[in-house]
């Protein structure tokens, strides 16, 4: 078993850029504040990637690179590097844009949750659980708790909000802030520090679990093997 100081490293340490994985995740969404962008008549409740709970096939090379496909191939959200896509069966190559600022060049990591697991550190004390397996790795369960000042932004006052005094905006009401869940339940792997399991839960509600049911570390196919911009030009040329 690791020690906590080896935990907080590890959590500290996990950088998915540079990882190379070839994994199948289940539950949660890949881009949980993804929106799409108006480039397309579709409107974004149309996207099927957002039904909860879905199977997906999740490959990540480094520099950013990554794709989620659905289990049926019916959409697919990925990057190139530089910018975010997302194509539905039947529907153009859309990019894609967060918050209520256009940024479709900025990525962001698949199942944030998993593979930017920073956020345990920031919103939860923890405690060191049990050895365990998941998805084909040696992993360490953590529970953790709540920190009693944590209160986690929304996107728009992540956003918009910022340190007092500072910016052009003045810090976000506290309507806009989310309570962390009461309570969550993570494996984090042994050796990348990355969440293999997330399970968190809130008041009487059920659990809501995400996690890699198989994991491959090593060098997987180029997840993005063109861009964007050549995407687009498949399509309309």
């Amino acid at each position: 078993m690791i020690s906590e100081r080896e935990l907080v490293g590890l959590l500290y340490r996990a950088d998915w850029t540079k990882l190379a994985l070839t994994g199948t995740v289940t539950g949660g969404k890949p881009i949980e504040d993804m929106v799409i962008s108006p480039q397309s008549d579709e409107p974004p409740s149309g996207s099927r990637h957002r039904e909860e709970d879905a199977t997906c096939t999740l490959s990540v090379a480094p520099g950013r690179r990554f794709r989620a496909e659905s289990a049926d191939e019916s959409w697919a959200t990925g990057c190139d590097g530089e910018r975010m896509w997302h194509w539905d069966a039947g529907q153009p190559v859309m990019s894609i844009v967060f918050g209520l600022i256009e940024s479709p060049d900025r990525p962001r990591p698949p199942y944030r949750r998993l593979l930017a697991p920073s956020w345990l550190l920031t919103e939860y004390s923890l405690a060191l659980a049990s050895e365990v397996t998941v998805g084909g790795r040696a992993g360490v369960r953590v529970l953790g708790t709540p920190r009693p000042v944590t209160r986690r932004p929304t996107q728009l006052g992540g956003r918009f909000g910022g340190k007092a005094g500072g910016g052009l905006f003045a810090p976000p009401a506290r309507w806009l802030y989310l309570d962390p869940s009461d309570e969550v339940d993570v494996v984090v792997d042994a050796e990348l520090g990355i969440v293999l399991r997330c399970s968190e839960r809130s008041g009487d509600d059920m659990p809501a679990v995400t996690e890699f049911t198989s994991l491959e570390v090593g060098s997987p196919a180029d997840p993005s093997p063109v861009s964007y911009t050549h995407l687009r030009a498949h399509e309309t040329g």
